[in-house]
């Protein structure tokens, strides 16, 4: 067996599983490495959610092992026994996703470590847990970042973002979606999809997907959609939870059009079912949300900042599909207006180059270079 045919033993370190952008971006990597090529094992340090996504990596074929447990957010004392769980497993390559588990695998000089670059540290670190916590996880991650013999970002403004601030040098493959799943129906389709989720089949649809918290803006979203005075021919989707919900319900109390699903698991189908994704999110990598909904032939009226830009670039051939507005109300209000008064068609965007095939075989040839260094 030549070197690139052998099998590489690859091990994930993650918090949970718990379902959000990352452990999706996680789980469509590992569904598509060749089963014949790696072995694929999981070691998690916090107990599991109850929205969590173990049970799907587990269908995989993955191996995993949890270890420490608990639910805070200091978890120093966690690395013996992951360090325990690893020696015994002896992968070829330990790969980390989430700041934690950076820590935890920079320390590890007896493997080929690799950790992805998910957000722009301090961008969103910060608004999540404050001034302090934020800035000491800003910190801890950005040193553990320099320590790993390869740093992963998925998009090219993270990676610029790493380099110029943090003094952090990483390879760039960016997030794909599982096309098979999140896939674009025709308007028979999509009327179907409406009836099965009990949605208005003659209604323009905006869809939000993603916690509700500060830095994602919802409350300028509900202002600006509800400003608009289009509830008679749209309605707002709010697919998500966070510590904003209450204030977001409050506000849109007296607009029976805005609606707050919760978290689902099958965003797909109400991405069918839209006609626009809205996100007025002030910082993002790579969003896997937005790739999704691009996916499942949505358009979008999306924030001004550098990696709406970037996407845009990538797989946009027509303005119209893509729209990025200044995170303002009136800007989005406009937004919101123009795009009731046009004709919803379905986007442009070659949904194959979206494709996580495309990510899992980047990641697969970097896992190989590796192995030989």
């Amino acid at each position: 067996m030549s070197e690139i045919e052998k099998r590489i033993k690859v091990l994930y370190v993650v918090s949970s599983f718990w379902r959000c952008g990352p452990i999706n971006m996680l789980y469509s990597l590992a569904s598509k490495l060749d089963q014949n090529r790696f072995d694929l094992y999981g070691v998690a340090f916090k107990d599991e959610p109850k929205d969590t996504r173990v049970g799907d990596f587990i269908s995989l074929g993955m191996k995993i092992r949890h270890v420490g447990g608990g639910r805070g957010r200091i978890h120093f004392l966690k690395y013996d026994a992951i360090k325990k769980a690893i020696d015994e497993i002896q992968p070829d390559i330990v790969h980390a996703h989430g700041p934690w588990a950076d820590y935890f695998v920079s320390r590890m000089s007896d493997y080929h470590t690799i950790a992805n670059i998910h957000n722009k540290l301090a961008e969103d670190y910060v608004p999540l847990y404050g001034p302090i916590i934020g800035g000491v996880t800003t910190w801890m991650d950005a040193a553990a970042l320099r320590k790993v013999d390869r740093a992963v970002s998925v998009s090219e403004s993270v990676a610029r973002v790493a380099l110029d601030k943090y003094a952090i040098r990483s390879t760039i493959i960016v997030n794909g979606v599982d096309t098979s799943k999140y896939r674009r129906v025709n308007r028979n389709e999509q009327s179907d999809v409406r009836k099965t989720l009990r949605l208005p089949t003659d209604k323009t649809i905006f869809v939000h997907v993603g916690n509700l918290i500060e830095r994602k803006n919802p409350e300028l979203l509900i202002k600006a959609y509800i400003d608009a005075k289009i509830s008679d021919s749209a309605i707002m989707l709010f697919l998500g939870d966070g510590p904003l919900i209450d204030r977001c319900k409050e506000m849109a109390s007296q607009d029976d059009s805005v609606l707050f699903l919760g978290k689902v698991s099958n965003v797909y189908d109400y991405y069918q079912a839209a006609d626009y994704m809205v996100s007025a999110t002030s910082s993002d990598g790579m969003s896997m949300a937005t790739l999704e909904g691009l996916a499942c032939g949505i358009k979008g009226i999306m924030s001004d900042i550098d990696v709406h830009h970037e996407i845009k670039k990538l797989y946009i051939t027509r303005d119209s599909d893509f729209e990025i507005v200044q995170i303002t109300e009136a800007a989005y209000t406009a937004a919101f207006q123009r795009a009731n008064e046009s004709a919803c068609e379905r986007n442009a965007v070659t949904a194959s180059t979206l494709s996580d095939k495309t990510m899992a075989d980047n990641y697969a040839k970097l896992y190989y270079e590796e192995m030989g260094r």
